[in-house]
Formats: structure tokens, C-alpha cells, sequence
């Protein structure tokens, strides 16, 4: 018998009242982005981006951490993941950011700041922080 590997199926919660897609994404080794499967308009909650609450005493693992206005931060690296932690930011490339975090002390949102077309990509701007280690 010849051993046929088979990749473990990588789960994601779809917490959007938007009908949302993983595909890859248009930024150059850019991974996998999110896409719009329906129109957003601009000024939308897209949905909430969630994760294990972590204190901040607790080093992060991952690049999925985004810090609350309190001494917490969200970790969404673990699966099932949400699908918003897939919105890439689009720093260094040709496109434009069409979405906000809304920041909190117990919980963090993503919102659309311009209008969204289907079939478009969504950006998130990670802030400086993120990028000054990569």
C-alpha cells in the first residue's frame, strides 16, 4: 500500500452577517486574503474579530494578536479561526485600505470605511507596531 498524505482540512468561522470568501489574495505573497461576495457599504460592521482573549503578562504566539483598549489582547491564531484575522493588510501595494478596526476594551470589530463591491478584497491597516518587527 502506497501512503497517500492528506492535509488536515483548515477550519474558519464565518462570523459575518456578509457573505465573505478565503481565496488568494491579489496583494503579491500576499497569502490568502478575504473577498466580498456581496456589496458592503462603506460605514458597515462586518463582523467582530475574535480569537482567545489573552492578558498582555501572556507573551503572544502569533501574528493574529491585536490588542484591546484594556490589558488584554485577542490571539485569532488557533483553529477554527475567525475570518476576519484573514483580512490582509495591503501596506507596501497597489491597493487601497476599505476597512477599519473599531477597538474596545473587551472586544474588537471590523468595519467597512469605503464601499465594498463583490469580488473585491478586503484591508485592514495593522498599524505600525505590526509592521516594525517584519
Amino acid at each position: 500500500n502506497e501512503y497517500i498524505y492528506i492535509p488536515p482540512k483548515v477550519e474558519y468561522v464565518y462570523n459575518s452577517n456578509y457573505k465573505l470568501k478565503i481565496d488568494n489574495s491579489l496583494i503579491k505573497h500576499g497569502g490568502l486574503g478575504v473577498f466580498a461576495e456581496e456589496n458592503i457599504q462603506k460605514g458597515t460592521l462586518i463582523g467582530e474579530y475574535i480569537g482567545e482573549k489573552k492578558h498582555i503578562d501572556e507573551p503572544p504566539l502569533s501574528c493574529y494578536c491585536l490588542t484591546l483598549q484594556s490589558d488584554y489582547y485577542i490571539d485569532a491564531y488557533d483553529y477554527p479561526r475567525g475570518i476576519l484575522s484573514m483580512i490582509n493588510d495591503c501596506r507596501f501595494s497597489d491597493y487601497n485600505y476599505n476597512c477599519t478596526f473599531k477597538v474596545y476594551n473587551d472586544k474588537a470589530e471590523v468595519w467597512s470605511i469605503l464601499d465594498i463591491d463583490p469580488n473585491r478584497e478586503l484591508y485592514l491597516d495593522y498599524g505600525d507596531e505590526y509592521w516594525k518587527h517584519r
